[in-house]
């Protein structure tokens, strides 16, 4: 079974993401701060991650970063208000980001992502 993280901020994000994925069959963590976010990650080594960047305690990029050190070639989501085309290329440019999407997003697109991924991906990262 896939574990997927899920870090955001928003209650019902959380929730909404929680269950869509959870009906796809995937153990679902969730985070609302980034420091839990760095716990979870050290904690469960999740095969995917959802990130929001505007996190309490800390930032998603610093999460970013150190999941991209504990983990080099975990995928991720970015979840963003950003909006801004040079922060979206900035974010591609680590290893693993699948995608950046600005918010709100599309739930059945970020469904169709994530699950083409897991389970299309030939190598997984683990």
């Amino acid at each position: 079974m896939h574990t997927l993280l899920v870090v955001d901020d928003q209650r019902g994000i959380r929730s909404l993401l929680r269950e869509v994925f959870h009906q796809e069959g995937l153990c679902v963590l969730t985070a609302a701060t980034g420091t839990e976010a760095l716990t979870k990650l050290r904690l469960s080594r999740p095969d995917f991650m959802l990130l929001d960047l505007k996190l309490p305690e800390l930032d998603g990029c610093v999460v970013l970063q150190e999941a991209h050190r504990l983990y080099p070639l975990l995928p991720v989501i970015i979840m963003t208000g950003c909006g801004d085309e040079q922060c979206f290329s900035q974010l591609r440019s680590y290893t693993g980001v699948v995608a950046v999407l600005e918010k709100p997003f599309d739930v059945s697109k970020l469904r169709n992502l994530v699950i083409n991924y897991l389970y299309t991906t030939v190598v997984q990262w683990t």
